[in-house]
């Protein structure tokens, strides 16, 4: 009983905090009482017609039967026998004889049931003397044996211009009512059918809605999120400059010694690696609305990888790892030479981060219509399952050998989507405790782009 009254009281709850329900409600309820409401007038219809198709049928009978049976009443077995091969064509009789009237009852002249001929119908007395007073037309009445709904129907027969007996009949309709009766049972069956659809629609309607709130509530939730990180690292930004600013003014002094400058370096390089942080959590929510700005240019990305190896060569030093850049062969692409930049930034210091010792090597090559560059380490690899979700957003492979290492798992998503921007391809080969290889793939620029 608890369980039904809290369901109830949730329902009520979901109902007020979702007003379109209570149009489904109301859609549910007349589909219901419109589909009884019409099977009721249908199986009522059905069963008058029924019953008016009998006495039609029976009126017929005494119509045809009253015309002749004066002739035969002189000849009672004759009539007898029509009576029967007409009764056998027609299931519902039950009863069929034809009375004359005497001063000391109502006599069985003829009858499909040969034993009661002869004997006197005192039972249906009072109709034989309606059909005297109304000798032009059938006269039914209904009645209940045994639970069973039986038509009395007799007919006056004349002769001379004057009432001397009667047809009657009995007619069963146990048949048609056993008829209807299924088709109520039925009908019935289909209307719980009907119910349990329109309320498992409604409930799939009311789930649907539990999901668009959810979704309208995880819109929100994600657009105070993207102001908040908008926010955030703008805030962020403008420190940040200033620091780099000072670096940039301490490391022009001429009294600096190697070492100190050399802690300057790594705090300039540490700075410039919080700034290409800060413009990862910032391109998030641009790359989301398809709001980056590109600057695509026909170049060489020799210069620019070269660039970035030596800006990274620090880092790899400081694990004591070797980070080498060989060119097997190069060509121009027509690409973003900042996005450029920014993808091989986070692939190399990817896999500066996942190498404990080793080497890193990036490689140039072209190949056909395609310049290739290729960046392989010596780190922990990455077995099938955890390269699945490797591109996606915030998506970080949590091990024991990966646990101190830090990072927002955006780095990989924003350069596949840059990528992706400029035609080009990411794909990865990786063996578990062996090493990652990250293959970047662009399409070579095109005869009209050299121009």
């Amino acid at each position: 009983m608890g369980f039904i009254i809290s369901n109830f009281k949730k329902g009520v709850k979901l109902t007020r905090e979702n007003p379109q329900l209570i149009y489904t409600l109301f859609t549910a309820l007349v589909i219901f009482l419109s589909f009884i409401f019409v099977s009721n007038n249908f199986l009522s219809i059905a069963k008058d017609a029924q019953d008016r198709l009998v006495n039609v049928r029976i009126g017929s009978i005494h119509d045809v039967l009253k015309e002749f049976t004066p002739e035969y009443l002189n000849n009672p077995d004759d009539l007898s026998r029509k009576m029967i091969d007409i009764a056998a064509n027609n299931e519902t009789i039950g009863e069929f004889r034809v009375v004359v009237f005497q001063e000391d009852g109502r006599k069985i002249l003829s009858s499909i049931n040969r034993e009661e001929i002869g004997n006197y119908d005192f039972e249906n007395d009072f109709l034989y003397g309606l059909s005297v007073a109304k000798s032009e037309q059938s006269l039914t009445t209904q009645d209940f044996v045994k639970g069973k709904r039986i038509f009395k129907t007799v007919r006056a027969i004349k002769k001379d211009d004057k009432v001397v007996g009667a047809i009657y009949t009995s007619q069963s309709l146990s048949m048609a009512d056993q008829l209807i009766a299924q088709a109520i049972t039925n009908s019935i069956i289909i209307l719980f059918a009907v119910l349990v659809l329109i309320m498992l629609l409604f409930f799939r309607h009311a789930r649907i809605i539990d999901y668009a709130v959810l979704y309208r509530r995880l819109k929100e939730i994600n657009k105070i999120k993207d102001d908040f990180i908008s926010i955030a690292t703008h805030e962020l930004r403008t420190p940040l400059t200033v620091i780099r600013g000072y670096l940039d003014l301490l490391k022009s002094s001429e009294k600096l010694d190697s070492s100190d400058r050399k802690l300057l370096d790594n705090a300039d390089l540490h700075s410039k690696r919080l700034s290409l942080l800060i413009d990862d959590i910032l391109s998030v929510p641009k790359i989301e609305q398809n709001r980056i700005d590109y600057s695509f240019e026909n170049f060489n990305p020799e210069k620019e990888i070269e660039e970035t190896v030596s800006s990274l060569r620090n880092s790899a030093e400081e694990k004591s790892l070797s980070l080498s850049y060989q060119v097997e062969s190069s060509a121009a692409i027509y690409a973003d030479k900042t996005k450029l930049r920014q993808i091989l930034i986070n692939i190399i210091g990817n896999a500066i981060k996942y190498t404990k010792e080793g080497e890193i090597n990036v490689h140039l090559s072209s190949k056909e219509d395609q310049l290739l560059i290729r960046v392989s380490d010596t780190g922990v690899g990455m077995s099938a399952e955890e390269q699945r979700g490797l591109f996606q957003k915030f998506y970080r492979i949590r091990t024991k050998e990966t646990e101190d290492i830090t990072g927002t798992g955006l780095g990989l998503w924003i350069s596949s989507k840059f990528i992706e921007a400029m035609d080009g391809k990411i794909s990865v080969e990786s063996i578990k405790g062996i090493g990652t290889h990250f293959i970047l793939s662009f399409p070579l620029a095109k005869p009209e782009e050299r121009n």
